[in-house]
């Protein structure tokens, strides 16, 4: 019995200070996202497609597009950029080709491909000659095709 009253303020002191330290460990501790965020860009959509082939016959005039697969649709894009007026540029690139296109908004996070972007992006603004559009246009996307690949290998 002696020994019983030390035992037990040992054990509620020592229950109070660890409660009292990892309380306190709990509000400063951060927690990192394991994703970043990207940044999001604007894909030029030149139309969807019900097969690989109507795709393709429907955009044999166009130099370069790249394209995804979703539930069985092929949606083709023919253009990417950060900035939004060169998405009118673009489109009325497009446009004095015969197709409509329309814009959609999609969050990238490859720093690299970014940075290039960036500097096609600045090219674009400074230009109004369609044959010069034309090239930046389809280096935007085989470097986004090419950026693309090398992420997906392991």
């Amino acid at each position: 019995m002696k020994y019983l009253k030390p035992i037990l303020l040992c054990m509620v002191t020592g229950f109070c200070m660890g409660f009292f330290l990892y309380s306190g460990y709990e509000k400063t501790q951060k927690v990192m996202p394991t994703m970043k965020e990207g940044e999001n860009l604007y894909f030029i959509k030149i139309g969807s497609y019900l097969s690989e082939e109507k795709m393709e016959n429907a955009l044999k005039n166009i130099d370069y597009y790249i394209y995804k697969v979703e539930k069985e649709t092929y949606h083709a894009y023919v253009g990417i950029t950060e900035k939004k007026e060169n998405i009118t540029k673009i489109k009325e690139y497009y446009q004095n080709l015969g197709y409509v296109t329309n814009e959609e908004s999609y969050s990238i996070t490859n720093d690299n491909f970014l940075s290039i972007l960036k500097t096609y992006d600045e090219m674009l603004t400074k230009t109004e000659e369609k044959k010069v559009i034309g090239n930046i246009i389809n280096g935007v996307l085989a470097k986004y095709e090419e950026m693309k690949d090398e992420s997906h290998k392991t």
